[in-house]
């Protein structure tokens, strides 16, 4: 190579430690060449900084013109602040992460004796677009939670479709609840709650501004019969008769009523 060149740059203090622009800056490498000249067998030649690093055979995340690195496990580690992965919020359009096997998105767990709350894990909707008094407002984005769906077999047994479990986290201390698991519909200006549905061609409805739930008699018998529901309760639309007078009598459906009921482990009872 040419040793001369490599003198003047360090003589004449040319030589950076930062990049001013990828595509246009130059790189000096030596290429490997069969006639040597001075006794050195390479050739000087010049490469564009992001030629370099896009011939670079290594896994990298890529944001403009810089370059993320990982590791050979495809481990991403900060020591310090935040990491944001997002598209461009003018023109970007979808972010897909997926695996060959297991997705997992989790809190971060705390040391030994810290004494620390394990970090917390939220999906959140995208906010709807402002309005400048012109145009419409934007409506608030889905969070939808899916399980997969079964495979086809042609031969063998149809497979089934997956679960989605939302579970409260465990506890270790005696006499103590495990972790609550809230479901709210989204508040508004005017305090009122949205609904909350639960089901699919049979849907059981929530109001949470009702504060109870009341059901017609043939979807309270949907929720489970009176012997599996011995000891539930339940508001029921529908009574032949008023809940005054009637006490303990078994509930009979065709009217307009609305009466408390409880199983009995046979029946549905008013009261």
């Amino acid at each position: 190579m040419d040793i001369l060149n490599w003198l003047y740059l360090r003589k004449e203090q040319l030589i950076k430690t930062t990049v001013n622009n990828p595509t246009t800056d130059l790189l000096v490498l030596g290429a490997e060449v069969p006639i040597t000249k001075r006794g050195d067998g390479y050739q000087s030649y010049g490469m564009t900084v992001k030629d370099f690093t896009n011939n670079l055979d290594l896994d990298r995340l890529t944001a403009g013109t810089r370059e993320l690195v990982l590791d050979s496990t495809g481990t991403l580690t900060l020591n310090t602040g935040d990491l944001t992965i997002q598209t461009d919020p003018l023109l970007g359009d979808d972010l897909f992460i997926r695996a060959t096997d297991r997705v997992e998105v989790r809190g971060g767990d705390k040391l030994l004796n810290e004494n620390n709350t394990g970090g917390s894990a939220r999906l959140l909707g995208g906010d709807g677009s402002d309005s400048d008094g012109v145009a419409n407002a934007g409506d608030g984005g889905d969070v939808r939670v899916y399980a997969g769906d079964a495979g086809t077999s042609f031969a063998g047994n149809q497979g089934y479709g997956g679960s989605t479990i939302i579970r409260g986290g465990y506890t270790s201390t005696l006499l103590v609840a495990g972790g609550q698991v809230d479901i709210e519909g989204g508040s508004s200006v005017s305090n009122i709650e949205g609904t909350i549905n639960i089901g699919g061609s049979n849907t059981f409805t929530f109001d949470p501004n009702q504060r109870i739930l009341i059901y017609p008699l043939a979807q309270l018998t949907d929720l489970g019969s009176p012997v599996v529901s011995a000891g539930a309760r339940a508001m029921l639309i529908g009574s032949t008769v008023t809940a005054t007078g009637n006490f303990g009598a078994i509930v009979v459906g065709g009217g307009a009523n609305i009466v408390p009921v409880f199983s009995d482990g046979v029946n549905w009872l008013i009261g």
